[in-house]
């Protein structure tokens, strides 16, 4: 019948439609991969190049801070120490440029290993204190119960606390607090808290934060300094844990960032070794 003919005719119209909508769908696909891979090249390379340079340059810094090449002037000093916290805070990011690169191809992995809580915790504070110290902030630290060890990539949760501690500091106000804290709660889950006094941020501010390049600033000023992937890329590295990252803040108040890690994380426990923590970092200690 003519109704037949004309819903046939349809049907093939709408097949037709949809082949070429896939086609398309298809090849705008192939072209996003093709751009994402050509991104994620372009980010490996030039994080590389810019690697060496700067090694050299915290090296040498290094090197004239031990004053390895005899005495020198504290102004000399203090401009030695710049040239090495700037040169440690440019490495940083270009860690950040590697690690998005890597994440976007799929290719950010783990090295997981059973260790020490407590000198990790450490570890990150020794590299969050010089930016600290030069911000007029205290770093403090609390670890309970005694010999909390985690089975996880050390290097890489480390690299999650980093960016957070260095966060707090970096939302924070001369004179302010940032406290790392990190326990067992009733579930067998081990968390661990990073809790400042900062300015705080309102919703729509902790929306743009956890975007990757997203940057938030005090309300009257302009955005804090950085890439933008400090937390999207700590939120990455706590999922590959199967842990969850999230952020509680108030304006004018602070923010805690709070890492929740699966009980199969936390290992049995067993005494920690003593850790000492340099004299300035102005650190407290529960169970360390």
């Amino acid at each position: 019948t003519a109704g037949a003919a004309v819903l046939l005719r349809l049907v093939a119209t709408l097949e037709d439609g949809a082949r070429d909508l896939d086609q398309r769908v298809n090849e705008r696909t192939a072209e996003l991969q093709q751009v994402m891979e050509a991104r994620s090249g372009f980010l490996t390379s030039i994080s590389h190049e810019l690697r060496t340079p700067l090694n050299a340059i915290i090296g040498f810094s290094e090197a004239l801070l031990a004053r390895l090449h005899g005495p020198m002037a504290d102004r000399q000093h203090e401009y030695i120490k710049d040239i090495h916290l700037s040169g440690r805070h440019l490495l940083a990011l270009v860690n950040d440029l590697l690690d998005s690169a890597a994440i976007d191809a799929g290719r950010l992995s783990l090295d997981e290993s059973a260790f020490d809580l407590a000198e990790m915790l450490n570890d990150a504070m020794v590299m969050v204190h010089p930016r600290a110290e030069a911000a007029g902030i205290t770093l403090h630290t609390t670890i309970e119960p005694e010999g909390l060890r985690l089975s996880a990539d050390r290097r890489r949760l480390m690299q999650a606390i980093i960016n957070l501690s260095t966060n707090a500091v970096k939302y924070n106000h001369p004179g302010g607090r940032v406290a790392v804290s990190a326990r067992l709660d009733h579930d067998g889950n081990g968390v661990i808290t990073v809790t400042d006094n900062g300015i705080g941020m309102t919703p729509e501010d902790l929306k743009t934060a956890m975007a990757p390049f997203g940057r938030v600033g005090a309300p009257s000023g302009p955005p804090v300094e950085g890439t933008g992937l400090g937390l999207p890329l700590a939120t990455r590295i706590i999922e590959l844990h199967g842990g969850v990252l999230t952020l509680d803040s108030t304006p004018g108040t602070g923010t805690t960032a709070t890492i929740t890690l699966p009980p199969v994380r936390v290992m049995p426990q067993s005494a920690s070794p003593s850790v000492r923590m340099p004299d300035d970092c102005r650190m407290e200690a529960a169970g360390v």
